[in-house]
């Protein structure tokens, strides 16, 4: 028995060298290249500046807190200084400091 699979030239469907390549390049047109952007770019809405970012901090903490390191994005860690007690607070995402979450100073600890 002849098994035509292991010929030079077969081809199960039926075409010879060379004409399936020109007949996928024929009907074949290259993907539009899209646009370069950076992976992280923040589209839709601008960042926001020091002054605002000491802003959201202020109205969390009734101006309790204020922001001791630079400022990179929300989702970056932050420290910042309470001005009752003294003590710096750190978070891992600065946003925490925009809503107000606990900050686990000696101020704001039970004395009890």
């Amino acid at each position: 028995m002849h098994d035509y699979q292991f010929e030079d030239d077969f081809d199960p469907d039926g075409y010879k060298n060379g004409e399936l390549d020109a007949i996928l390049n024929r009907h074949y047109t290259p993907p539009s290249q899209p646009k370069s952007t950076p992976k992280f770019q923040n589209v839709g809405k601008p960042r926001i500046d020091l002054e605002e970012v000491d802003q959201r901090i202020h109205e969390a903490y009734d101006g309790r807190m204020e922001r001791t390191t630079a400022y990179h994005g929300r989702f970056s860690p932050l420290t910042c200084k309470c001005k009752a007690c003294g003590e710096e607070v750190y978070k891992r995402r600065a946003e925490g400091f925009f809503r107000g979450y606990w900050t686990f100073c000696k101020c704001s600890r039970d004395s009890t």
